[in-house]
């Protein structure tokens, strides 16, 4: 009798932690999805380093952060479109390209001012943002490249005729260093703070591309169709492919993505083994990642759209008409339509703002604009001048972080001996990066834990009732802990009450008879 006390006093406590770090290749499917870190030792151009780590949810929850208005006097912008627009902590820069002439504008989103603006008389040919800085190359005839700090809008140092054949790919900026890959086939790495070459190598043919840079190790290739991997400053070539390797190297989660002028799209390992190659109709503009697979960005003939290629094996998975485009998380986005690439749901943006079309996204904010042009026409006693005013507006929204459970009490209703699975789901609003999910269950005798299982949609835990268990009712509790990537932690705590069925009369003479049977086998009494 003390036994049978002393057993049910006891608790039985099932904890199962998922973390990014230690998770198993074969629940990647499963939640790989929403955690972020691991893949943050990507390092690619300013349109996508730092986003990789992005899911957004179905439900996108905005908060207006802040209006800029900007009015200038400018022939360049009027007759200019704009062509890019990239995020950096608390900056958006603004790439307006034009058929003679381009300009840059760099706004400090936590004053809302304009700190830099800069006209150019020739292409502005590669730009890209990190740690509060702006790398351009503003003149690629004489192979200028130049630092700007963007809080001040100081020009931190400039530097001329690197390369011999100018520029066409983007700077990479990783732990304060700037790799670029000139079209001479050099590669340089300088210092964001005062431009100093770290490291050079020339791979001894003509170079296209946006390089990739991975904890140090650099990824390119070549006209020749050649890919490399430049590690401590030494050229291994690891893959030639049938075309020249155009647009950008991308990396992710150890595996090598390029593409060439051949229309053919490579996923590659970092020892230049193949994993799979899918030729593509039309002309490849760009790739990028998402959390449903590759993008490919084609012009075609008759139209422009974009391919998402399976990471597995390539193959087409969907197909969407889209010009310019941007890709974090699960959406992709064009200048008038957010695009959730699970469910197709799509945002217009005039749904958020009349008038407003999509610039840019990240992990954090959302970004919409609005470029009006007039003439003002001032009188002369000659002939009347006409002076080009261009206005931009710029509104800028959070998206909200938040990761909940259905945390409402449960009851649950079983016979001895009986099993019974209880789902608690889960759900996400705007940007959620999880750093891990804890889930804590305690349960008493005579309720027994089964199973539990996380999975993106929710928490799966399975009970068993004992055999032996009479009529009664006992309370379980779940424990459940969000921990985001910032460090923000989120607790539940859902109660659930389980009550046993008293067993059935043919159930309690068996139970009966096994006891006394017991009884007598233990006292050596025997039947007469």
């Amino acid at each position: 009798m003390i036994l049978i006390i002393t057993m049910f006093l006891v608790i039985f406590v099932t904890n199962v932690v998922i973390n990014v770090n230690t998770i198993s290749e074969e629940k990647i499917s499963h939640v790989a999805m929403y955690h972020g870190n691991k893949w943050n030792n990507v390092c690619g151009n300013s349109g996508n380093s730092g986003f990789l780590n992005a899911c957004i949810g179905e439900d996108l929850q905005l908060r207006k952060r802040v209006e800029v208005e900007y009015t200038c006097v400018s022939g360049i912008l009027y007759f200019s479109r704009v062509y890019g627009v990239l995020f950096d902590r608390n900056f958006a820069v603004f790439v307006f390209r034009g058929d003679l002439c381009d300009a840059v504008i760099v706004i400090d989103l936590r004053r809302g001012i304009v700190t830099y603006f800069e006209e150019s008389s020739v292409a502005l040919s590669s730009i890209s943002v990190s740690g509060g800085y702006l790398i351009v190359s503003d003149d690629p005839l004489s192979w200028t490249l130049l630092c700007v700090d963007m809080g001040s809008g100081r020009v931190v140092w400039r530097k001329f005729g690197f390369g011999d054949l100018g520029m066409v790919g983007d700077p990479v900026v990783c732990d304060g260093v700037v790799y670029y890959a000139f079209c001479s086939g050099d590669v340089y790495a300088f210092s964001v703070c005062n431009g100093s070459v770290i490291g050079h190598v020339d791979i001894g043919s003509p170079v296209y591309v946006t390089p990739a840079v991975v904890n140090g190790t650099i990824y390119v290739g070549d006209i020749l169709g050649n890919v490399y991997r430049i590690e401590n400053w030494t050229v291994n070539r690891i893959f030639k492919a049938r075309g020249g390797i155009l647009g950008r190297v991308m990396v992710v989660g150890g595996r090598i993505f390029v593409y060439d002028g051949l229309g053919y799209v490579y996923c590659i390992d970092d020892s230049g083994e193949l994993h799979w190659v899918r030729r593509l109709d039309g002309f490849i503009t760009g790739i990028y990642w998402s959390n449903v697979g590759i993008i490919v960005n084609i012009e075609r003939i008759n139209c422009i759209c974009s391919c998402i290629l399976s990471v597995l094996d390539g193959s087409i998975v969907r197909e969407y008409n889209a010009t310019r485009i941007q890709v974090v998380g699960d959406y992709m986005m064009t200048r008038s339509k957010l695009i959730n690439l699970i469910t197709g749901s799509i945002i217009e943006s005039s749904s958020i703002a009349k008038d407003f079309e999509f610039g840019a996204i990240n992990m954090d904010m959302l970004l919409l604009f609005n470029i009006t042009r007039r003439t003002m026409i001032i009188e002369t006693p000659e002939i009347p001048i006409g002076i080009p005013i261009v206005t931009l507006k710029v509104i800028v929204y959070d998206i909200i972080h938040e990761a909940y459970i259905d945390d409402t009490p449960r009851r649950v209703e079983l016979s001895p001996g009986a099993f019974s699975t209880i789902k608690f789901d889960i759900m996400y609003k705007g940007t959620v990066t999880l750093d891990y999910i804890n889930v804590s269950v305690k349960a008493h005798p005579p309720v027994k834990i089964e199973k539990l299982k996380v999975y993106r949609d929710g928490i799966y835990l399975t009970i068993l009732a004992d055999s032996l268990a009479l009529d009664l009712e006992t309370l379980m509790t779940v424990n459940v802990t969000f921990k985001l990537v910032n460090g923000e932690k989120i607790s539940y705590l859902i109660p659930v009450k389980v009550k046993i069925y008293e067993p059935t009369p043919l159930i309690g003479y068996i139970l009966g008879f096994e006891i006394v049977l017991a009884y007598m086998i233990a006292t050596k009494v025997k039947w007469t």
